[in-house]
C-alpha cells in the first residue's frame, strides 16, 4: 500500500513539474536576434521608399514560432494581447514595409517592432530597430537670379534652394559643361558664345540624391567696348573706344573683350562697323 502510495506521489510530481515547465516556456519566449534592415541604414536619410528587415528566430524558440511585426514612426513599441487583436502573425523571417512613396515623406523617420509568439498565443518581449529615414522629396523654393541683360561673359549666379546640398550648372539642357559642387547662394558663372538669348540650367541635389532643376535666361549683347555703364547699352563710348584699340592708343583704357562679335577674341574693324550699324539705327 505504501509502494503504491509513494508511485502516486513521484507521477503527481512529475505532472506537476510538466506543466511548471510548459507554463514557463511560454513565459520565457525570448526576444528577435539579430534584427535589422537590408534596404536602410540607422539613421541615416535614403530614397528608398520601401524597408525590408530580416531576423533570426529566438534562442531555444518551438519550430512553430510566428511573428507579430509592424512599421510606425513611434520609437516605442510594445506587443500585448490588446494591440494584437485580429491580426494574424506571419511565418517569415521577412519584414517589408509598404512603399511610401505615395505619402512623399521628407526626411521622415520610421520605426520596424516585431515580437515572437508561440502557437498557444504566448508574446515575447517586443524588439525594435530604427529610426529608418525616408526622404523622397527634391529641394524646393529654388531659383537661379542673373541680369536681364549683360554685356560680359562671366556672370554672378544668385541662388537659391531649401534641403540643397550640392549644384549642378550647366549653359545647355542636361549639358555635361558641370560639375556638382557644394551649395551656394551666389556663383559666378561663364556664359557661352554668341549674342542674344542664353540660358543657364541649374540643378539641386540634396544628401539623398534627389534632384529639382531651374532656368534663368539673360540677353547677351555684344559691341559694348566700353562696359563701364551700369546700364548695357551701345553708345558713341564703345565706338570711340573701338577705334582706340584699333589705333593702339587704348593704353590703360577698360576694354571689354566679351564685346567682339565675330568669335576672334579681338575687338577691332568688324566691331567698330557693328557698333556704327547699331548707332545708326538709332
Amino acid at each position: 500500500m505504501k509502494h503504491r502510495k509513494h508511485r502516486l506521489n513521484i507521477i503527481f510530481f512529475i505532472l506537476l513539474f510538466v506543466c511548471y515547465t510548459n507554463s514557463a516556456t511560454g513565459q520565457q519566449l525570448g526576444t528577435v536576434r539579430n534584427l535589422a534592415s537590408v534596404t536602410h541604414d540607422i539613421d541615416q536619410p535614403s530614397g528608398i521608399s520601401e524597408i525590408k528587415t530580416l531576423w533570426d528566430p529566438p534562442l531555444g524558440s518551438p519550430a512553430d514560432i510566428s511573428y507579430y511585426a509592424l512599421f510606425n514612426t513611434e520609437a516605442e513599441y510594445t506587443f500585448d494581447d490588446l494591440n494584437t487583436l485580429g491580426i494574424v502573425p506571419v511565418k517569415i523571417e521577412i519584414g517589408i514595409s509598404d512603399d511610401y512613396a505615395e505619402s512623399e515623406p521628407d526626411d521622415v523617420a520610421y520605426y520596424f517592432h516585431i515580437a515572437a509568439v508561440d502557437e498557444e498565443g504566448e508574446i515575447g518581449l517586443t524588439a525594435s530597430a530604427g529610426p529608418y529615414r525616408i526622404d523622397v522629396v527634391p529641394p524646393s523654393g529654388i531659383s537661379v537670379l542673373m541680369p536681364e541683360s549683360i554685356s560680359k561673359r562671366l556672370v554672378t549666379l544668385s541662388l537659391e534652394a531649401e534641403g540643397a546640398s550640392e549644384i549642378y550648372i550647366s549653359n545647355n539642357y542636361g549639358g555635361a559643361d558641370g560639375e556638382w559642387e557644394a551649395m551656394t547662394n551666389s556663383k559666378e558663372w561663364m556664359l557661352g558664345k554668341g549674342a542674344g538669348n542664353k540660358t543657364v540650367y541649374v540643378r539641386f541635389r540634396d544628401v539623398v540624391g534627389n534632384i529639382s532643376e531651374v532656368s534663368a535666361d539673360t540677353n547677351f549683347i555684344i559691341g559694348d567696348v566700353d562696359a563701364r555703364d551700369s546700364q548695357v547699352i551701345i553708345d558713341l563710348k564703345d565706338l570711340i573706344l573701338a577705334l582706340k584699340v584699333i589705333t593702339g592708343d587704348a593704353s590703360g583704357a577698360e576694354v571689354n573683350p566679351d564685346a567682339d562679335v565675330n568669335s576672334d577674341g579681338k575687338i577691332g574693324i568688324e566691331e567698330a562697323v557693328y557698333i556704327l550699324r547699331k548707332l545708326s539705327q538709332g
